[in-house]
């Protein structure tokens, strides 16, 4: 069982709580986040590469892939993986991590001044 704590980001005093026990639900939550999150990001997500015969056979292509193509969940993950049932706290973990990373570099545009792999060697 996954809980996850939603801001909402209309208002700053207000937070949804839902008990997440399976993938679909994880991945329809990742999507609300992802849909509250997206204006403000800085640029455009690289497509990440999928490989569509790994994915689970219930996995719902039309809702979640765009999820997976923008990075947002790991291509060979718990979420995508197997069958849709509950995740290990540990894999609940993880994909709580891997989107948290693809959020905070989408909304984080890069400079040379604090980017040691944009900086020009002049110290």
């Amino acid at each position: 069982i996954g809980i996850l704590i939603l801001p909402l980001f209309d208002t700053a005093r207000v937070f949804a709580i839902r008990i997440l026990r399976t993938k679909n639900e994880v991945l329809s939550a990742y999507k609300l986040i992802v849909a509250q999150v997206q204006p403000m990001f800085k640029r455009s997500a690289s497509p990440a590469t999928i490989y569509p015969s790994k994915l689970r056979k219930d996995f719902d292509q039309r809702s979640y892939l765009k999820l997976l193509k923008d990075g947002f969940v790991m291509p060979v993950g718990p979420l995508v993986v197997g069958k849709d049932g509950p995740l290990q706290t540990s894999e609940f973990g993880d994909s709580v991590g891997v989107l948290l990373v693809r959020i905070s570099d989408l909304i984080h545009m890069p400079t040379r001044k604090f980017s040691p792999s944009l900086m020009d060697g002049k110290g």
